[in-house]
Parts: C-alpha cells; sequence; structure tokens
C-alpha cells in the first residue's frame, strides 16, 4: 500500500506523439479521461441508461458515474512500468526507478489488468480468486480491454509479482499511488456491491470512449499548457477541478450530446396527415397506455399504410418511457438507409428539442453526409457543427466506428450486427445502442444467418432495457416469435429452453394489419396484441398471374458430366406483355434476378421498343438500374427512376405516357415509386410480394393517369412446371430451389386474384409450413439443411447471450483473439470487394472517362501528394461492388496495388483498380484480371465474366 507522503512522479508519461517533443504525464490523462467520463455520464449516456446501470451495480446514479470515472482514470495504470517508458516512450532510465520490470513487453493494456486484479483487492475490492463473486476479474478485464480487445480473465492460481514481474519496488510504490490519486480526486468511490459481465461490456464502451476522447492531440498540447505543479494531492485536486469544465466541451464539440425529440400525439407528432390510417390510428389510440418502460413492438403491414410513421411515434413513447433519447433507425441497405435518412432529418429538424447531429450509418456514408471532414477518420481534432446546419455530423464522429455514438443514426443492419459478433471494440457498438430506441425497419430482410444474428441483438437489447421496434410487410410468425423470444429471454422473464422440441409460442398469431407489444412487467412476460381490428386502406384486387416461359439448357462446360445451365427465354412473354404498355401506354418494371439477366432484358426490352417503330408507343422511355453501375451513375439512374416513376414528377406532370424499368431486386425495398405492371422472374413468395407493393402504390394519391388500365398487374415468370429441379440455374444460386417451387405452386392453388392485406399473412405462412407444396423432397431436405446450417454457423460465430456471459463471468469471449476485424462479417456472401473500372491508354495514362476527358485523380505521372477530400470522394463515386471470392484472395501484390497517393486514405487503400485497354481499333477493349473478364459499359454497367466462360 502507497504510504502518505507518496505522490505520482509527473516524469512518468503515457502519451508523446504529435506532442513536439513533450510527454504528456501519465496521472494527468487519467484525471483527464475521468473527467471526460463524468462529462459523457452526466451529459451523453441516457438517464434510462444511467439507471440500468446504477441499478446493475447496486448504487445510485451520481455513484454509479463517479465508479464509472474511476476505473476510466485506471485505463492506462498499465504504462507505469520501465518497457513502456523507455521503448514506447523516448525517455531516458529514470532516476530513482529500477530498469527492469514485467518480464514480457506484453502490452500496457495486459499490464494494467494484470496488475489491478492484484491490487484492487488492498482498496476494499473482493479478492480475483472468490469464485462466486468476480467484480474484481471483470474490472481488470473492463481496464485491459480498452484498446478493443478483452485480454483473457485474471486467476489466482499463479502468484502475479512471480509470474509477470511486478517487484515490490519504486514502479509498484507509484502505480499504487496513481491508484490512490484517481481515487481521491473522485472522492473515492465505492465498491460497487454488484457488477455482472453483459454490464461491464457497456462500462468498457464508455471507457474506451472516455480515452478517445481525452487522447486527442489538440487536447494535450493544451493541457500541456496547465499541468499541475507537482503530484501533490493539492496540486492534482486543482487540476481536475481545472479539467471538468473542459472536458464538458471536449463532449459538447464532439457532436455526443443528446438530440431529444419528446413524446407527443400523433396529430401533434405528424400535424400534415389529417386522417391517420388505420393502422396509425391503432397505435396512436392504444400503445401510450401499454408502454410503461422497455419494450418491443412488433407492426406488420402492407407497404404505403404509414409504417414508418408508425415507427418514429412508437419510438417516441418508448423511448421517453424507457429513458433512451437516441434513435437508431436500421435498414437492409444502403440505398434504403439514404432515403430514411431524409425523412427521419425532416422529422428531427419539426420536432427536435435541440438540434444534434444525425449521422448515415453505412460503410459509404461519408459520401453522402452534410459536411466532409479534411480526411475521413484520420484527424484527431474536434470541429464543431457546419454552419449551414446544426443536424449535420461533427468531425469527429466521422471516424472509425464513432458515428454510432451520435445520439442518433440512420444505417444498415450491419452497424448494429457487428456489436453481437466478437469484433474489436464491439462494446464501444453496444454503447451506441444502449442509450437509443432501435426501429429496425424491413425486418423481414435477413436470410437464416443474419436472423440468428438479429436474435442474438435482441437478446443483447432485451437485456439493457433498450426498447426496440421492428416494421416488416411480410413477417413469418414463427420468426416474429423467434425475435420476442429472444428479447425476453434477454430481459430475463424467459427461460431458453434447453431440450428441443415444442415450446409455446410468445406470439401465436399475428394480425395483418397489425401490432404486438412485448415486455417485461414485474418478472413477467406481457404480450398484447392490437385490441381491435385494423381497417386496412381499401385496395385494387391485385392479378398476379404465372407467366410460363421457355427454359434452355446448355452444356456450361467441355466435360460431359457437367450439369447444364439452364437460361429463361423471356423474349415471348415480354413481347406479349409490354405490348399495351407500349401502345397505349403506362409503367413497368422487368425485374431479374441477376445483374447478367437484368443486363440482357435490357437489350431485348430496347428491340421490342424498336418493333414499335413509329407507332402510339414511339416515345417510351427505358431504363436500367442494377447495384454493378458507378456510384456516381447508379445514383443519377437512381434520382431519375424516382422522379419518373414517384409521386414527385407525377405531382409535376413529369411522369412519362410511356416507360419500362428493367432491374434488379433492388428495387423491392430502396425505391418509392408507382407502377401499372410488374414482369418479375419467380422469387419466395414475401419478396414478390414486397414488388407487388410498388405497383399502384400513389393510387390514393389520385394523381395519377393509369390510361384506361383497371388494376394492378404482377406477371411472375415461371417454368412450364413448379419443380425444384426445373429453375432457371441463376434463380437456383440466388434463392432455394425448393421455395421458389412451393411459391410456384402456392400461386397456381390460389388464383391469380391476391387481396391485400387480407390474403397476405396466410400465404406468407403457407408457403413455408403446407408440406405438400414441396413434390421435389431432396431440394426441400437440402433447402431445409442449408438454413440450420446458417444458423448453426451464426450461432458459432455470434458472441455469447447475456446470461451466458454473465455465468462465464468472463469477457474474453466477448472479442475472440483468433477473429481477425476482416474474417467478422454480418452477412453471408456478402458484396466485399470494390472495383474502380478505368481506362488505360497507350502511353499507360489512366482515365476516368472512355472518352479521356478526366484524368483518374492520383495516378497523374510524378504525383506523390496526398488526396484532398473532393478527389478522394471523387474516385469512390467511380467504383462498383462486386462478390469477393477466392479469385480475390488469389490475387497478387501487383494486381492489388493502388496509385500512391490513395494508400493513406482507410476507404481507397483497398480498391481493385481494374484497367481497361485501349484496342488498336480504338475501341476500349475486355481487362482480364482474377481469372475474368472485365467491361464497363456506359449504358449496361459492368459486365464481368468467369474467362472463357458464356456467363
Amino acid at each position: 500500500m502507497v504510504s502518505d507522503d507518496e505522490h505520482p512522479d509527473l516524469r512518468i508519461g503515457a502519451k508523446e506523439r504529435g506532442l513536439g517533443g513533450a510527454v504528456y504525464p501519465a496521472i494527468c490523462h487519467g484525471l483527464d479521461a475521468a473527467a471526460v467520463c463524468l462529462a459523457l455520464w452526466e451529459n451523453h449516456v441516457a438517464p434510462g441508461l444511467r439507471e440500468h446501470l446504477a441499478r446493475r451495480f447496486g448504487v445510485d446514479t451520481d455513484t454509479a458515474g463517479r465508479i464509472v470515472a474511476y476505473w476510466a482514470g485506471l485505463h492506462d495504470i498499465g504504462k507505469i512500468e520501465p518497457y513502456f517508458q523507455t521503448k514506447k516512450l523516448s525517455l531516458s532510465p529514470l532516476s530513482g526507478f529500477p530498469a527492469v520490470g514485467p518480464s514480457l513487453p506484453q502490452g500496457h493494456a495486459l499490464t494494467g489488468c494484470q496488475w489491478l486484479a492484484m491490487a484492487l483487492p488492498e482498496s476494499g475490492y473482493p479478492p480475483p480468486d472468490d469464485v462466486d463473486d468476480s467484480r474484481t476479474s471483470l474490472i481488470a478485464q473492463v481496464v485491459g480491454g480498452h484498446h478493443g480487445r478483452y485480454p483473457e480473465r485474471p486467476h489466482a492460481r499463479y502468484d502475479v509479482r512471480e509470474e509477470f514481474g511486478f517487484a515490490e519496488d519504486a514502479w509498484d510504490e507509484q502505480r499504487s499511488a496513481y491508484l490512490q490519486a484517481v481515487g481521491t480526486a473522485l472522492g473515492h468511490p465505492p465498491v460497487p456491491p454488484s457488477l455482472d459481465a453483459p454490464t461491464a461490456v457497456v462500462v468498457t464502451g464508455l471507457i474506451v470512449l472516455a480515452d478517445w476522447l481525452a487522447s486527442q492531440e489538440h487536447f494535450l498540447l493544451q493541457r500541456l499548457q496547465d499541468l499541475p505543479r507537482s503530484g501533490a494531492q493539492a496540486d492534482l485536486a486543482a487540476y481536475f477541478a481545472r479539467v471538468r469544465p473542459v472536458a464538458e466541451g471536449l463532449v459538447a464539440d464532439a457532436g455526443l450530446e443528446p438530440l431529444h425529440v419528446p413524446a407527443a400525439s400523433f396529430a401533434e407528432s405528424f400535424p400534415a396527415i389529417s386522417e391517420p390510417f388505420g393502422l396509425q390510428a391503432s397505435v396512436a389510440e392504444h400503445l401510450p397506455e401499454l408502454v410503461h418502460g422497455p419494450g418491443l413492438l412488433i407492426v406488420t403491414a402492407p407497404t404505403g399504410e404509414g409504417k414508418t410513421e408508425v415507427g418514429k411515434h412508437a419510438a417516441d413513447l418508448m423511448g421517453e418511457a424507457a429513458g433512451r433519447t437516441g434513435r437508431a433507425y436500421l435498414l437492409p441497405t444502403m440505398a434504403t438507409a439514404n432515403s430514411m435518412h431524409t425523412r427521419v432529418r425532416q422529422y428531427a429538424e419539426r420536432r427536435a428539442a435541440h438540434p444534434r447531429p444525425l449521422m448515415r450509418l453505412h460503410s459509404m456514408a461519408w459520401l453522402e453526409q452534410d459536411h466532409t471532414p479534411p480526411t475521413p477518420g484520420s484527424s484527431s481534432q474536434v470541429l464543431t457543427n457546419h454552419p449551414d446546419t446544426s443536424f449535420a455530423p461533427t468531425e469527429w464522429l466521422y471516424g472509425g466506428l464513432r458515428g454510432l455514438l451520435a445520439s442518433w443514426g440512420v444505417g444498415t443492419f450491419d452497424q448494429a450486427l457487428m456489436a453481437v459478433l466478437p469484433s474489436r471494440f464491439n462494446a464501444v457498438r453496444m454503447l451506441g445502442l444502449a442509450g437509443k430506441t432501435v426501429v429496425v425497419d424491413e425486418a423481414h430482410a435477413v436470410d437464416p444467418y443474419m436472423q440468428k444474428e438479429l436474435e442474438r441483438l435482441l437478446c443483447w437489447l432485451g437485456r439493457l432495457e433498450v426498447p426496440v421496434v421492428l416494421l416488416s410487410a411480410t413477417l413469418h410468425r414463427s420468426v416474429a416469435d423467434s425475435y420476442a423470444r429472444a428479447y425476453l429471454e434477454g430481459a430475463g422473464v424467459l427461460r431458453r429452453p434447453r431440450r428441443r422440441g415444442v415450446v409455446p409460442p410468445v406470439i401465436e398469431h399475428l394480425s395483418y394489419p397489425g401490432w404486438v407489444h412485448v415486455s417485461a412487467e414485474a418478472g413477467a412476460p406481457h404480450v398484447i396484441s392490437n385490441p381491435a381490428p385494423i381497417t386496412a386502406t381499401k385496395r385494387s384486387p391485385l392479378d398476379m398471374s404465372l407467366e410460363a416461359v421457355p427454359i434452355r439448357e446448355e452444356k456450361s462446360g467441355a466435360a460431359a458430366r457437367s450439369r447444364p445451365s439452364r437460361t429463361a427465354d423471356r423474349t415471348e412473354a415480354l413481347r406479349r406483355l409490354l405490348a399495351p404498355v407500349l401502345s397505349r401506354g403506362g409503367t413497368a418494371a422487368v425485374v431479374c434476378t441477376t445483374v447478367k439477366e437484368a443486363q440482357e432484358t435490357y437489350d431485348l426490352v430496347r428491340r421490342l421498343i424498336d418493333e414499335a417503330g413509329g407507332g402510339p408507343g414511339e416515345g417510351t422511355e427505358l431504363h436500367l438500374l442494377h447495384a454493378r453501375f458507378p456510384q456516381w451513375q447508379r445514383d443519377e439512374i437512381t434520382a431519375t427512376v424516382l422522379h419518373a416513376f414517384g409521386k414527385d414528377g407525377a405531382k409535376d406532370g413529369a411522369r412519362p405516357r410511356s416507360a419500362v424499368l428493367v432491374a434488379t431486386a433492388i428495387i423491392e425495398q430502396s425505391l418509392d415509386i408507382d407502377l401499372d405492371l410488374m414482369v418479375t422472374d419467380l422469387a419466395p413468395l414475401a419478396l414478390l410480394l414486397q414488388r407487388a407493393g410498388r405497383c399502384w402504390r400513389h393510387e390514393h394519391l389520385g394523381i395519377i393517369d393509369r390510361h384506361r388500365l383497371t388494376a394492378p398487374r404482377v406477371a411472375v415468370l415461371v417454368p412450364g412446371e413448379p419443380d425444384a429441379d426445373a429453375m432457371p440455374t441463376p434463380w437456383s444460386a440466388i434463392h432455394a430451389p425448393s421455395l421458389l417451387e412451393r411459391t410456384h405452386r402456392l400461386l397456381q392453388e390460389h388464383g391469380a386474384c391476391v387481396a391485400i392485406p387480407d390474403d397476405v399473412q396466410a400465404l406468407v405462412e403457407q408457403v413455408h409450413d403446407d408440406p405438400d407444396l414441396a413434390q421435389n423432397v431432396k431440394r426441400e431436405y437440402e433447402r431445409i439443411g442449408e438454413a440450420m446450417a446458417q444458423q448453426a454457423q451464426a450461432n458459432t460465430a455470434v458472441v455469447p447471450r447475456p446470461d451466458q456471459l454473465a455465468d462465464q463471468a468472463d469477457l474474453s469471449a466477448m472479442t475472440m483473439n483468433d477473429f481477425s476485424d476482416e474474417a467478422v462479417a454480418t452477412r453471408l456472401g456478402a458484396d466485399s470487394v470494390r472495383v474502380l473500372c478505368c481506362f488505360a491508354d497507350a502511353d499507360g495514362r489512366l482515365w476516368a472517362d472512355s472518352a479521356r476527358t478526366r484524368a483518374l485523380v492520383g495516378t497523374e505521372p510524378g504525383r506523390t501528394s496526398p488526396l484532398s477530400p473532393e478527389e478522394a470522394k471523387e474516385i469512390m463515386r467511380l467504383t462498383i461492388p462486386v462478390q469477393g471470392g477466392p479469385w480475390y484472395r488469389d490475387l497478387s501484390p501487383q494486381d492489388t496495388a493502388v496509385p500512391l497517393p490513395w494508400r493513406k486514405h482507410s476507404h481507397l487503400n483497398r480498391l481493385l483498380l481494374i484497367r481497361q485497354p485501349l484496342a488498336e481499333s480504338g475501341q476500349w477493349s475486355e481487362a482480364v484480371l482474377g481469372g475474368r473478364t472485365w467491361l464497363l459499359d456506359k449504358e449496361r454497367g459492368l459486365i464481368h465474366r468467369r474467362t472463357g466462360s458464356g456467363g
């Protein structure tokens, strides 16, 4: 134990980089982090989360704040040892201190973990070998995990001093003096009566955040001018008092203060809606009397029933009741997230008490933000908000995964799911979610792998008492039940069945449209469905007809035993189905399963339009939209399509008299468009219903000329027979063949007339539940096996459930060290490589366009200077996402090298450059790379295929 006259030595440093040769004292950095943690506790952590953590500690909220700040102040205590001071810092050996410390250069985080496990019991904490009390070992792991990965739990099976070389010397006295000084500054907070591992995860996120803010170079340089005169108690107390208000400024300038929208009536929240839809009216009337704290709301309804407004209103009510002021709106794709961001921002601007940053949360968000930082993620400075708008993000929020720490954010599922994967800094993601109300839109848009991830996330959110709203247009009851069960298991009011078998459902029935509220009150589950039937918007019956198309077979390789490749011939079906649009007018979409099919179908439809000649079909517009366009071109096409086929274009008189959109499945969720006719490849029923939601979507507005059409129509292209083995090869590669067979048979049985919403829920459940729909037993077993395999793989990939982690009392399973960040993925088979197709002339110069009017930025001869922010954005807008895989991993370093100015930019250093050469004919020819040919066509987008194959 340190003596009364021993105090921290200011010569012992913690920071040096960027400080102009100065060394920042370790004790000052510890006090800075403690002060910042207190500021975060008071000005960033949501009230409900403060109360939750305090209850878990068994103390009041003020005491809980001081306890966490105390631990934050100790995070770098492992730097007080000779290896760090002389090897990591450029310090000469300090007089009066031994030159030898721990036996191995193991890193200061691990050193701090091990030493605290030994030293904390001298301050009243339980011994780390107490099998019934894990508080000390958890705190040691929290401190050791402040760089993103947790060390192994300290054990008492060895003598720490002997094992790790912690001698009772001057270094040991300094660590004890440091421990005492931080405790004194915070009024010696008591040992918390309790601490569990899930709570420790959130605490870790808070300590990491405090460290990040207190480690900024501009802040350290400022504090160097105001260091204490000595390490005496009075000087340190005065220093701590001076840094407290500065710490509060750091939190505010970083954009971490809460964006609060108070709960209000539906009419007050949406004054422009004079007559709410039935769904909106039901939630507005009945939900307020059910919400007394955290809970889960599941909303199911067809498109056009106002689910988005329901989500916002429910989040306001539930967030207010649970004290979670933040919001996380999560959607399946970047396109849907960007669209939702605009709507959420308009809502926040109208209703927020004080403007605060509103973040986009996805990998390409830095291209879309309202204000772009000088170099995304690289600067350590905090800048205030952009002067044009107070809802713009600060520069600090752009760095790494900081965006989720903003009070409000709109992004993709992945940003939240990463919190339940064993990735570095997942504790920060968990902290970012814990203070929010989470709204998951398009909750049906997940595969079995992501469904298990979402269940694990809901389990953690239930444990942390986070309100959640799930919105879906097509959700099977069993999936809704799984989500509700996961949330209640996390909340601790529902036990996980020990054995497989039939368990009573939490949700026995889903109304459509309808909603279910699930909560944990008084230690028991409470499940309430909408009290009264909901009247949906009256809609014309949907004509969903099956259109048989020829399936052509051809050998895909030279081997005689190779399986034939089957392709769908859409020619005659499209000629017949599109004829009324080309002759009389209207809007149509042709939805293809793959990009290659969409590109070929685009050529086919263009020929059909040309065949119409100079007759009534003259002037038919044709558009192509898929994910294999450069980002700038995809954005332009999307904007054009949204205006031409959307409600704004109809209001402005810009809706084309005759138009056809050829697209892939990306239009299912990301485009608010209105079509008269949809022709679509066979797909799982839920997806077909999603696509059908784009037909006569804005009919209730009365702003569209239907050209004498009397009903919306969806024509589903199918093989002649509903057999899984008869499906075209590209369709089977994307969707389970047996599910396509089930959908085909169900639509045959049901007939062409589909009543929406009346038929939807029954169809969604029947397509999965009716055993008679699966005649091809082999393919059915393959589908079930694949789903089970994905779920099993997800179960091994996610972090433990909160109750498992609490039982283990060991945080190391949260960030398994044998998992690299690159190996942790939220989706199976997701696009994982971004390519940039450029044009290489005979002199070797690279051009951004085929006309050679714009040189590719950063490849100018002799250039080594860094890229400007606008240049970086210009480059990224030229990129295209493609599927990764072995072909990419087998590329040589020369193949994957990028120009020198790109290498230091975090978003550009892993791009794959595709150089299309200029042929002798003067035409640009295909590039060959990774066993594939690549050609960027200005109309069709990227065309790439395996070398020597037809597709």
